[in-house]
């Protein structure tokens, strides 16, 4: 078996890795910008980028016991953390973790392009430690290819992050909900399963959880089981005061497994609906239904509204 011999230069050899770490904790940087809205500054993506260089440096030109130890995967995992670390400076534990996982990410987006480029005939090698070494006079020319390549990627899934994060963001309002002069903001969810109404004048309809509500309604209706005792049940008898009892409405629903369904409500004195970025705070007539469950397991929103709400 012949044995092939590679010259290595360590100074181009140190150049092309800080040139490569730069270029990927600067994608990197744009990911935990816009996941995380954490910013990194040139010099410490710089300092980043020499500490990972040398330390690629020190896997191939130490002996070979050094050299596995450093490279493998306990050294990787510290080499990460150091420089995720003079990157970031993060103040807690877990942003520091959740920083070196977009990191970490990146790096096997470019990596997985290297290899790509690789199989299409470009000279590589790999040494024991699993670094990948262009051969020159090539490898200048490789990084950028693997640059170019990284950062299209990069920004494409970028794109497509952003897109799913405006479209979540732009599903979020802020509600404000007034009776009797009383009235409170909640974050609500535009909803395009509620397309419920009032049968009678066609006004929209808005779910609500009872207790998000229950400093602005009358104290007769705070209870969960005042409508079917009080109106939906044999044995009703509507004891509501005047002005609200000419607020009361009985909306008819439909879901699983409960076809013919009816939901009470209240014709709300003014709602307001301002949403995010330069969404306007518009007035709308709506009919508020009280829900005596949570909308949201983490509390995010209080109210579902109606996409008509909001067009």
């Amino acid at each position: 078996m012949q044995n092939i011999t590679y010259t290595l230069y360590a100074d181009l050899f140190f150049l092309e890795n800080i040139i490569m770490n730069y270029i990927i904790i600067s994608a990197a940087s744009l990911f935990t910008n816009k996941i995380l809205s954490v910013k990194s500054n040139p010099l410490p993506r710089l300092l980043g980028s020499i500490i990972g260089a040398a330390y690629a440096l020190a896997v191939v030109l130490l002996p070979a016991a050094q050299g596995k130890i450093l490279g493998s995967v306990f050294g990787k995992i510290a080499l990460s953390l150091i420089m995720v670390f003079v990157v970031y400076r993060p103040k807690k534990l877990a942003l520091m973790l959740k920083e070196l996982g977009i990191f970490c990410f990146t790096g096997f987006i470019f990596a997985g392009i290297a290899i790509g480029i690789m199989f299409l005939g470009v000279p590589f090698s790999i040494t024991s430690g699993g670094l990948m070494i262009t051969n020159l006079p090539s490898g200048v020319s490789n990084i950028f290819i693997t640059a170019g390549v990284g950062y299209i990627a990069v920004s494409i899934l970028i794109n497509s992050l952003r897109k799913v994060c405006d479209d979540l963001r732009e599903s979020y309002v802020s509600l404000y909900i007034e009776f009797d002069g009383q009235g409170l903001w909640m974050p609500a969810l535009i909803d395009t399963g509620n397309e419920l109404r009032d049968p009678l004048t066609g006004t929209p309809v808005i779910i609500v959880e009872r207790s998000a509500i229950k400093n602005i309604i009358c104290p007769e209706i705070t209870e969960p089981d005042f409508f079917k005792d009080n109106f939906l049940g044999p044995h009703g008898n509507g004891t509501l005061s005047p002005s609200w009892a000419k607020r009361f409405r009985v909306i008819p629903f439909s879901s699983l497994g409960c076809e013919s369904g009816l939901l009470p409500g209240f014709k709300a004195d003014n709602i307001k609906i301002k949403g995010n970025y330069e969404f306007p705070c518009s007035e709308k007539t709506a009919i508020i239904c009280l829900y005596d469950k949570e909308l949201s397991e983490n509390k995010k929103y209080t109210a579902l509204l109606s996409p008509e709400l909001v067009a």
